[in-house]
């Protein structure tokens, strides 16, 4: 997949299309070089460790 970027080397967007589907990065002082996009299947784990960071922002258990 190909991206289009601008902005500059402090902050920066790219963006692209796939089979339809559109997706958009925005970035700030992380160098182009060391984004990785990888392929999941399985969303939960993430869902979770989300959740799981939201509770300690808050002060939960």
């Amino acid at each position: 997949m190909e991206f289009q970027k601008w902005g500059g080397l402090q902050r920066w967007w790219a963006a692209g299309e796939i089979d339809g589907v559109s997706i958009v990065i925005e970035n700030r002082n992380c160098p182009v070089e060391d984004i990785a996009l990888i392929e999941i299947d399985d969303l939960q784990p993430y869902l979770e460790g989300w959740r799981e960071y939201v509770r300690i922002v808050r002060g939960g258990m």
